[in-house]
């Protein structure tokens, strides 16, 4: 067991160190601090009241440890129980930080956590029990039945997190929102199942408080098998669950949520895939070039014309992405500030003209959401989704429309742009924010591409996600978190 207890201080030391200002994460690390606490006081527990039994030799020395440790029995029981409390209250503030609730109602379902903690004190059961016994108050099965109700209170309150996560699912309407409602929920039915078996109905049900004398002495004690089989199952519950949200990261877990300087590393790590653009303008201008050579020998001069005006437009075009990636670069050396996304929105349409060439519907719920970033870099994102939607309309029998849309959710928003095109085929979907891979003609501007922003909605601790319908729309969402003022 003392392994477990290791493998669990470590899992919490890991959310700790790698969570900061993330309220989620915060919930997370109290129920691991509780739970960690609960095996702790579990073994205390068995060690000063129980048959303790001793399936390694460390074992052995863990007990006669623990048996010397001078506390009284009345207080062992009592920080025991406070630790199932200590869970109620922390499945609470879990139920609030999926989907925020009003702070009456959150006081109001924080009072049975306070209730359980008295029902289970010692003083309480026998007091009660002195009482039914009486036949003054209560009736003869009192405690019985109040001890049935408290842990019925306790199974529900372990389940209250995961409904809450259940109905996230089902009405978000953001996608990164539902994912991480999605995470959760397993991660909290893997967790609280395993809780619930191993101290209620199972290894250590022997220590419950339903299951002991009015004195807080067992009736029994775990085996030896139920012992080592405890340890292995919380072991493999904080490794598979330590793994999920690891991989996933619900809530933004294990990301920095912030207003503090972040490093333009992503911005350089560009440069890679803006040289390989030069090199496509270089290859162009190689071949006008030499067009224009060709047609000067045979007196073509109003073939040359053209190819002149063609060069300049095209000079223009990669004149003003220069100036646009000049700006968006020393943006990047700034602080993190709160900017206003329909700013960004508007500043972005303005700048690629997309009033003249298609219709815009504009949906927007706030004009007042913020986030915390640089602005160039937000603006430029979304310049590149607008080139993209117009780019993949040209060539349509139907009028190009563009829908623009700035929802939010609690402490979420998001921004999506859906267009009318014919859609992306599921083959190019699945490569498409990959560097360098591109459906363009090699004669077009690709700006930073999809790689790019994919790289700055990251940086801003963001998420994107891609869906198309053949035929019919691709739609692009972005979901970030929402800047509140401190």
């Amino acid at each position: 067991m003392i392994i477990a207890l290791f493998v669990m201080l470590c899992l919490l030391f890991l959310f700790a160190v790698f969570n900061y200002r993330n309220k989620m994460a915060y919930a997370l690390i109290a129920q691991l601090f509780a739970e960690t606490l609960l095996v702790f006081v579990c073994m205390l527990y068995l060690s000063k009241a129980g048959s303790y039994q001793f399936p390694l030799t460390k074992d052995y020395e863990i007990y006669r440890m623990f048996y010397g440790v001078r506390v009284p029995l009345i207080w062992i029981t009592r920080t025991y129980n406070l630790c199932f409390a200590l869970l109620m209250a922390v499945s609470v503030w879990q139920y609030h930080m999926i989907k925020p609730t009003k702070r009456i109602f959150q006081f109001l379902l924080l009072l049975p956590c306070i209730g359980f903690a008295v029902w289970t004190d010692q003083f309480t059961q026998i007091a009660v029990f002195a009482a039914s016994e009486s036949d003054l108050i209560f009736g003869k099965n009192a405690l019985e039945i109040g001890n049935q109700f408290w842990e019925l209170m306790f199974g529900v309150y372990m389940l209250l997190p995961l409904l809450r996560a259940g109905y996230v699912m089902l009405k978000s309407r953001i996608f990164f929102k539902k994912r991480s409602a999605v995470v959760i929920s397993i991660y909290l039915l893997v967790v609280n199942s395993v809780l619930y078996y191993l101290f209620v109905h199972g290894s250590f049900s022997c220590i419950w408080f339903c299951n002991v004398t009015i004195a807080k002495t067992p009736l029994a004690s775990p085996s030896v098998a139920s012992y080592l089989f405890a340890a292995i199952l919380i072991m493999i519950m904080c490794c598979l669950s330590g793994v999920l949200l690891v991989a996933y990261r619900p809530f933004n877990l294990f990301e920095f949520i912030g207003r503090d300087r972040e490093s333009p590393r992503a911005l350089y790590h560009s440069l890679s895939s803006v040289l390989h653009l030069y090199k496509n303008v270089f290859l162009m201008f190689g071949q006008q070039t030499f067009l224009i050579k060709e047609n000067l020998s045979a007196g073509n001069y109003d073939k040359i014309g053209d190819i002149t005006e063609l060069s300049l437009k095209t000079v223009n075009k990669y004149t003003d992405y220069n100036n646009r990636l000049l700006k968006l670069l020393r943006g990047a050396r700034g602080q993190f500030e709160r900017i206003n996304l329909k700013n960004c929105l508007e500043n972005a349409l303005s700048i690629t003209g997309v009033s003249e060439k298609a219709e815009v519907i504009r949906l927007y719920e706030r004009s007042d959401l913020c986030i915390n970033g640089i602005e160039e870099c937000i603006t430029e994102t979304f310049v590149n989704l607008i080139h993209n939607a117009m780019e993949a309309c040209e060539g349509l029998e139907r009028h190009p429309m563009l829908e623009c849309s700035i929802i939010s959710e609690d402490d979420l928003c998001m921004v999506s742009f859906r267009d009318n095109a014919t859609g992306i085929p599921p083959e190019v979907l699945k490569h498409i924010t990959e560097p360098f891979y591109s459906t363009k003609k090699a004669n077009m501007v690709r700006g930073l591409g999809l790689s790019y922003v994919h790289t700055i909605v990251k940086q801003h601790h963001g998420n994107m996600r891609i869906t198309s319908r053949l035929g019919e729309s691709t739609n692009v969402a972005l979901v970030f978190p929402v800047a509140y003022f401190e």
